[in-house]
């Protein structure tokens, strides 16, 4: 099963370009760490420098298209596809962003587990591909609202792909 794991504003806002976050809401990322654990995460390098080393627990890769690129640790590959090669025998694949990554593996993912944060993000520059509801189910939504450690209040969704064609 291959799962895109965000955290999106409003307008499918991720963060900037450079991968910095435009947000920082604890429970989220705790809730997000909690999910990938022992699951392999795919993760473009833009996003990849941002956290500058492997999320611990997992395997981590990082698409990129500089072949001499240092991964800190993290397997480095240099396509979507190479990625997933590298990982065809796990039940669970994690694809953790950015943008140009989510966009490409929209078409191939099972499900999408996305956390939508009630705010707009205009210096935003990366973003989530818009995706319809007609072909995903919402299986699960579960709201946090704003708390003290919280300026924005999220909603965390489970989409499922509706009628999966066995053969992509």
């Amino acid at each position: 099963m291959i799962i895109l794991a965000a955290a999106a504003g409003k307008n499918n806002e991720l963060g900037r370009e450079s991968g910095v976050p435009l947000w920082n809401l604890p429970d989220e990322y705790a809730r997000f760490r909690k999910s990938i654990i022992g699951h392999p995460i795919i993760i473009g390098r833009k996003s990849y420098d941002v956290i500058r080393e492997p999320l611990k627990g997992s395997l981590n890769i990082v698409i990129t298209h500089n072949k001499d690129y240092n991964g800190n640790g993290a397997l480095v590959v240099h396509s979507l596809e190479e990625a997933l090669e590298k990982v065809k025998a796990e039940k669970i694949i994690y694809i953790i962003g950015g943008g140009y990554i989510f966009e490409m593996a929209l078409p191939i993912a099972d499900r999408i587990e996305i956390s939508r944060i009630d705010a707009s993000f205009p210096e935003a520059t990366a973003f989530f591909p818009a995706f319809s509801t007609n072909e995903w189910t919402l299986l699960s939504s579960s709201k946090h609202d704003i708390d003290s450690r919280h300026k924005y209040a999220f909603t965390y969704e489970v989409w499922e792909r509706k009628n999966r064609n066995l053969s992509i």
